[in-house]
C-alpha cells in the first residue's frame, strides 16, 4: 500500500473517536486473509473514525474497529502518476458520499 494523500476531519463530542482519516492510496491487490476475498488491484480511498492522541514528538492513533469504509476508485494493471492525477481529481464527490454515509450511520458530527 501507497499513501497518495492523506488527510483528517475533526469530530464533535464522540467518545470513540475525534477524527475522520480520510485516505487515497494504492493497493497491489491479492488474496485479503482477513476478509477471505480477492481484492483488485488499483487506487482506493477509505474513511476511518479514529481517536488521534498527540504526545508531543509523535502523535499516535487508535481505530474504531468495523466502522469505516472503503471503495475502489480506479481499478489499473500498474501504478502510474498520470492514474494517481485522475483520481485525485476525480474522486470528491465520491469522498464526500463516503463521509455522509459514516456520519450519519455512527452519529458523527464534523466540526
Amino acid at each position: 500500500m501507497e499513501t497518495i494523500k492523506k488527510y483528517y476531519l475533526p469530530i464533535k463530542n464522540n467518545e470513540q473517536a475525534n477524527n475522520l482519516k480520510i485516505e487515497i492510496y494504492y493497493d497491489k491487490g491479492g488474496y485479503n486473509y482477513f476478509t477471505s476475498r480477492q481484492e483488485r488491484r488499483g487506487y482506493y480511498v477509505s474513511v476511518i473514525p479514529v481517536e488521534r492522541i498527540n504526545h508531543g514528538a509523535y502523535c499516535s492513533e487508535k481505530m474504531v474497529a468495523f466502522s469505516g469504509y472503503k471503495q475502489l476508485l480506479k481499478e489499473v494493471a500498474r501504478k502510474s502518476n498520470k492514474a494517481a492525477q485522475e483520481v485525485l481529481e476525480q474522486c470528491e464527490s465520491i469522498i464526500n458520499a463516503m463521509i455522509d454515509t459514516l456520519c450519519n450511520n455512527n452519529g458523527f458530527e464534523l466540526e
